[in-house]
């Protein structure tokens, strides 16, 4: 069913996730995941990425060392698949959406943004303080909106303004004197980023360790369990494959499909959450005609993204070089 119906990148193993902690998925789907029985399939559940079937497929307890420590501790795992209908609106689902934050923004600025929001039963959302071009709680990286609250005064109510996943309109809360912050606004986050660089920096070096324990003749598996580390065989990967345990990182997978000799071994690569060794078991040649297949369609979209880039840096040119005046608070606002 997996395969006929899930519109996952796992479809094609049948939905299967592979081995995942605790807090490893979005947290509705982790809650039900982990209360299901071996074997038993969940009522549908909903998430940001659609609605899920979800089936428990294993739970084993394994002994991991966290980077720097000293002791193994048990780590308590499942193993769970899943089939994903994604939810796609129509457009005039779209347009409906489209209008009724058009006409919130105009009432907001008539009546009060509070008062619409409570007229229209809509939740408001206060983001944390975010410096210009910075990522905006719930909002991610908009520059549009960036845009608007660093150029509009306190209690200003934007347009109707959209990212890949929602219609929005945002109001200016207030405006932090520009300075530097105090070390104890900042402390936790400077200790953060400097014990995830130490815990990287020792994960590499303990990887540089084991490295040269297996080019001094010790096998890959015995040179992990020596150091208290899991060794993992993927089975058969393709360039967009997930490592279990890992994800996707380019590093990881492109140093894969670099090696060519079976039983070659990679010197240590760094990726985001810390560092791996690879050794290559199999490598089979790419099937031409399966690349056949859909050859014309990879052309057209190589074609569509060239097009794109040209018509991209045609319309940069344009702007760069032409004279515009914003008027666009002024037409919104009633005044233009």
């Amino acid at each position: 069913m997996a395969r006929n119906y899930s519109e996952d990148n796992t479809a094609d193993e049948g939905g299967d996730l592979g081995w995942f902690p605790r807090g490893r998925m979005v947290e509705d789907f982790d809650t039900v995941a982990w209360k299901l029985n071996v074997n038993e399939v969940s009522r549908p559940v909903k998430t940001r990425f659609g609605w899920h079937l979800i089936k428990l497929l294993g739970k084993k307890t394994e002994k991991e060392t966290s980077p720097g420590a000293k002791e193994p501790v048990d780590v308590e795992m499942i193993d769970a698949a899943h089939i994903l209908l994604k939810v796609t609106p129509s457009q005039e689902t779209l347009d409906q959406l489209s209008l009724n934050a058009k006409d919130f923004s105009d009432n907001a600025i008539k009546e009060g943004f509070e008062k619409a929001a409570k007229d229209a039963n809509y939740e408001i959302k206060t983001t944390k303080p975010f410096g210009e071009n910075e990522n905006i709680q719930f909002l991610g990286s908009n520059p549009d909106a960036s845009q608007f609250a660093f150029n509009s005064d306190v209690g200003k109510v934007s347009p109707m303004m959209e990212n890949s996943s929602a219609y929005f309109v945002v109001k200016v809360a207030s405006h932090l004197t520009a300075g530097y912050l105090t070390l104890a606004d900042v402390e936790k986050t400077i200790i953060g980023k400097i014990s995830s660089e130490k815990s990287k920096q020792q994960t590499f070096e303990l990887a540089q360790k084991i490295y040269a324990t297996i080019k001094a003749g010790t096998p890959v598996a015995k040179a992990a369990e020596q150091y208290g580390f899991p060794y993992t065989e993927t089975g058969m990967i393709t360039r967009n494959s997930a490592i279990t345990g890992i994800g996707r990182p380019p590093e990881l997978l492109g140093a894969a499909f670099a090696m060519q000799n079976i039983g070659e071994v990679s010197e240590p690569i760094k990726y985001s959450n810390g560092a791996a060794i690879l050794t290559l078991l199999a490598k089979s040649p790419a099937n031409i005609e399966d690349f056949g297949k859909v050859q014309d369609s990879l052309s057209m979209v190589v074609l569509q993204k060239k097009q794109q880039e040209a018509y991209g840096r045609w319309f940069n040119n344009l702007i760069s070089d032409s004279k515009i005046e914003d008027y666009v608070d002024k037409f919104y606002g009633g005044s233009y």
